[in-house]
């Protein structure tokens, strides 16, 4: 096992339809937070975690380009930010189809997230089994696209301090 460590306001950039594999090791990802991201997918890109522990100080992978994967499989993401986000961000008519066909796949994995663990808000496909996902907000927050989440667990990990059951 080698661990892959990342520092700085720094992100590490998968484009132009590369197809990045980190398998059975570990990535220590600090010197962002909140929504900036450690590791940025472009257009008709691949990221795959297998068996392996990921913490990062932002947002660990960060789905940016139409076209764009990731794949999940056996690990473990803390987050600062979210564990895996997409962008929805469109700012003119020519940049619409750059958000399209996100996919998300995550396997008997674990994700905690101080943010959601995951944010889907583009036209896609996220797909989850034989997991757990926890955010201090939000476990998943799926606001465009199709997901299908089968034997899984989802939770919040946010202390209200003034009133245990107010957003009960």
């Amino acid at each position: 096992r080698h661990t892959l460590s990342v520092t700085g306001a720094v992100s590490s950039n998968v484009t132009n339809g590369s197809d990045v594999t980190v398998k059975n090791g570990t990535i220590a990802a600090s010197g962002l937070r909140g929504a900036n991201a450690h590791i940025i997918l472009g257009e008709n890109s691949a990221l795959t975690l297998e068996k392996v522990t990921y913490t990062a100080t932002g947002t660990a992978i960060y789905a940016q380009g139409g076209n764009a994967e990731v794949s999940v499989t056996e690990s473990t993401i803390e987050a600062g930010g979210y564990c895996v986000g997409t962008n929805a961000s469109v700012n003119s008519e020519q940049t619409a189809h750059l958000y399209q066909n996100i996919t998300v796949h995550i396997a008997n994995s674990e994700f905690d997230a101080d943010e959601s663990a995951v944010l889907f808000n583009v036209p896609g496909t996220l797909t989850v089994e034989n997991s757990k996902l926890y955010g201090e907000e939000q476990a998943v927050f799926l606001r465009a696209g199709t997901a299908e989440i089968s034997n899984s667990t989802l939770g919040t990990t946010c202390v209200y301090t003034d009133s245990q059951d107010r957003y009960l």
